[in-house]
């Protein structure tokens, strides 16, 4: 789509300069170049997306194996209930639970036994 756009504003961009007295391939010109940033910013967003995401999971990644490192089980005893790391999440070991509180710069954290009122629990891997 974007080649097609890139290729569409070449031609009305040499059509305008053959034929300056023809003002809709100026204007022309001007949408396919408007529509170009906005397709630019639109996939530049989707990358930062993508990219923050795969931090994200590269910083729970890391969090599971410390807990398993820390509490001597293997690494798929251990699961958490969200795909990113924040406070409050709920982390099984087992088949206890324990409540996440993570520093404000996400160095360290305390895990807190909690109890499920829903003792039927799904685990997706």
């Amino acid at each position: 789509m974007v080649v097609i756009i890139f290729l569409v504003l070449i031609i009305a961009t040499i059509l305008y300069i053959k034929d300056k007295f023809q003002t809709k391939y100026r204007d022309l010109s001007i949408i396919m170049a408007l529509i170009l940033l906005f397709m630019a910013g639109i996939n530049f967003t989707e990358y930062q997306n993508g990219r923050n995401t795969s931090v994200q999971a590269a910083e729970a990644t890391t969090f599971l194996k410390s807990i398993s490192e820390e509490y001597h089980v293997k690494k798929d005893q251990v699961a958490i209930n969200a795909r990113e790391l924040s406070d409050r999440i709920i982390v099984k070991i087992n088949k206890k639970f324990y409540k996440v509180n993570l520093s404000s710069d996400q160095t360290n954290y305390v895990l807190v036994r909690t109890h499920l009122i829903n003792q039927k629990v799904k685990i997706h891997r």
